[in-house]
């Protein structure tokens, strides 16, 4: 049996962040969240790294941008996925090379998303 896909949800707004937490627990996936890119970055270090992260853009502390940028000055492979109402997340998610999903979203796509980045990154747990 695989073992589940643990995904890694950065993401203030604590309702939509439990929501998020939630469904994908429902669908099998092993959940860690965070509100912001430095609470992320300490649970990477306590857990080690996730199969993806769905990274909110506009965050206190960290933002998505700023996190996303630490994964990669680090050297991890890390697959991503920007969820976020911000007008300029297109544009983030082309410069990093990342999948972007917009708010509102509906579950479905951002779970075919997550199951496509997953499947693309080779991960045994997709």
């Amino acid at each position: 049996m695989k073992p589940a896909p643990r995904i890694l949800i950065l993401e203030d707004e604590f309702a939509l962040r439990r929501l998020m937490k939630l469904m994908l627990q429902r669908e099998g996936f092993e959940v860690l969240d965070a509100t912001h890119g430095q609470e992320a970055l300490d649970l990477i270090a306590e857990h080690g790294l996730p199969d993806i992260a769905l990274v909110d853009l506009m965050m206190p502390v960290m933002n998505g941008e700023e996190f996303a940028r630490a994964v990669k000055n680090n050297g991890w492979k890390l697959p991503a996925i920007f969820v976020s109402a911000s007008p300029e997340a297109q544009e983030v998610c082309t410069q990093l090379g990342f999948a972007c999903v917009k708010k509102p979203y509906d579950f479905s796509i951002l779970l075919a998303t997550i199951r496509d980045e997953l499947a693309a990154a080779g991960s045994p747990a997709a």
